[in-house]
């Protein structure tokens, strides 16, 4: 991916996902307020990884992403997870530290 990833954005999407079991693009888009071209990088970042899918039109989480029965510390595991694999990507290592300290 050339643009650079918010991991707050994902965190906000995945959260919306996997608290509500499910949403459409439309209600994804409604509770962000992210850009149609924005969100789908993100969700199909989060696809990609194996985080979400997409099961009868809705964005579903996945096992990876904790599935049904998740946490709020579920999620912040997850997050710390994709925050590294981002800082990876793009080189900031003092993010994924500090995200990583507030969540382990």
């Amino acid at each position: 991916m050339g643009r650079r990833l918010s991991v707050e954005r994902i965190a906000n999407i995945l959260k919306i996902i996997t608290v509500s079991g499910g949403a459409t693009f439309t209600e994804l888009m409604r509770a962000t307020g992210i850009p149609r071209a924005s969100l789908a990088r993100y969700l199909n970042y989060l696809k990609l990884r194996g985080y979400i899918r997409k099961k009868r039109g809705r964005w579903v989480p996945t096992s990876k992403s904790g599935g049904e029965a998740v946490t709020e510390e579920d999620i912040l595991k997850v997050l710390c997870i994709i925050a590294y694999s981002i800082v990876r990507e793009q080189g900031d290592l003092a993010v994924v530290r500090e995200v990583c300290r507030k969540v382990l």
